[in-house]
């Protein structure tokens, strides 16, 4: 599958990956198994934090007698043209582990020129397949469309019976609300085959809602306006929209989900629920890939009701982003009601006014 990637390089030391030797027949020694879970957990927190480059080195804690070792990476593509890697650590000179990203991601244990193959731990699958989706593509050209994995929701279903998905659209814009989509699926839920609603064009995301909403799983929306992001700041909007959906989907779905899975970095929600942060959640999760297509499909239909009633800022065009044009437009009109007067360039704007009334005012006591 892998035509290149055969030799890595750790730092200062090229490494034979798995591809270019044989693999052993018999398992892993047991007495290693500790510290290769201990290794590969390293690894994968390393690779969040900051992902590498390919065929850029790093030095990464992975504790034990070693300390630290050197992370390697190698990204291309398969026949099919879906994005494929080899990411792992030299932890000394006889020893180095890797992992092969593209499917169920798979372990490889070197010791002495000597391969053994092992499972990933269950609890690091998603974390690992989480690590190619964000893997700079630049390295390999544009990619074939691929849809969710599902490897999360999988996952959860081995100690849940209901998860619920849920993601926003809107976060970034400088106008307009914030919208959090949420969808409850089971085991036996029948979604459509769902993706990243950011690699989907405008027509092709409202054909998939549409999709979504004749496929009878439970869905829904919650709105956050402008006025609302400018009086508690956007992260407790944030939190306020993704309590309020996963509430509304629990009472639409008439069951409570047993984990929500929200894309994105941690919030301080309200919900009792049990929760699981995920970073590029769209691409290991269907039911956080579908939620996404839910509020991003909501957040374009009201941008385009605002154009209806601002046209000058081009709502239809830019969604509420701080695109060339939406910026041009606010010089030339200035802001209308649905700008976020918290999010710059529109803070800077209101406090520059502010300043010229109050200076005017001065001029005018003064008899000026």
């Amino acid at each position: 599958m892998i035509k290149q990637g055969r030799r890595v390089k750790a730092g200062t030391h090229w490494l034979s990956t798995h591809k270019s030797l044989p693999l052993c027949q018999e398992t892993v020694p047991s007495a290693f198994l500790p510290r290769i879970a201990e290794v590969l957990h390293c690894l994968a927190e390393a690779e969040k934090a900051k992902p590498s480059p390919p065929g850029q080195s790093a030095l990464i804690n992975i504790k034990g007698k070693a300390g630290a070792g050197f992370s390697y990476k190698w990204l291309g593509k398969d026949e099919m043209g879906k994005r494929v890697a080899i990411v792992g650590v030299r932890i000394d000179d006889q020893h180095h582990l890797s992992v092969e990203l593209g499917g169920a991601p798979a372990a490889y244990f070197h010791q002495d020129g000597r391969v053994y193959q092992m499972e990933v731990p269950p609890e690091l699958r998603a974390a690992f397949s989480e690590i190619l989706s964000r893997t700079p593509g630049k390295f390999i050209g544009a990619e074939a469309l691929q849809p969710s994995s599902g490897v999360l929701d999988q996952e959860a279903f081995k100690q849940c019976n209901c998860v619920c998905g849920l993601d926003e659209s809107g976060r970034g814009t400088i106008s307009g609300p914030l919208v959090v989509g949420a969808v409850l699926i089971t085991p036996d839920s029948k979604l459509p085959v769902v993706y990243d609603s950011k690699q989907l064009d405008r027509a092709a995301r409202q054909n998939l809602f549409s999709e979504i909403e004749q496929s009878g799983i439970a869905f829904v929306y919650s709105v956050v306006d402008a006025e609302t992001i400018d009086r508690i700041g956007i992260t407790g909007a944030n939190a306020l929209a993704f309590d309020l959906a996963a509430e509304a989907c629990e009472k639409k779905a008439g069951k409570q989900a047993d984990l929500l899975l929200i894309d994105g970095g941690k919030l301080p929600l309200k919900t009792a629920r049990k929760i699981q942060f995920v970073t590029k959640g769209e691409s290991v999760s269907r039911a956080i890939a579908a939620a996404s297509i839910v509020a991003t499909a909501i957040h374009e239909r009201l941008m385009l009701d605002l154009h209806k009633r601002y046209p000058q800022w081009g709502f239809d065009r830019n969604l509420g982003y701080g695109q060339a044009g939406h910026l041009a437009a606010l010089e030339e009109h200035g802001i209308c009601p649905e700008h976020r007067k918290s999010f710059n360039p529109i803070k800077k704007m209101v406090e520059q006014d502010l300043a010229r009334q109050r200076e005017a005012g001065q001029m005018e006591i003064a008899g000026l």
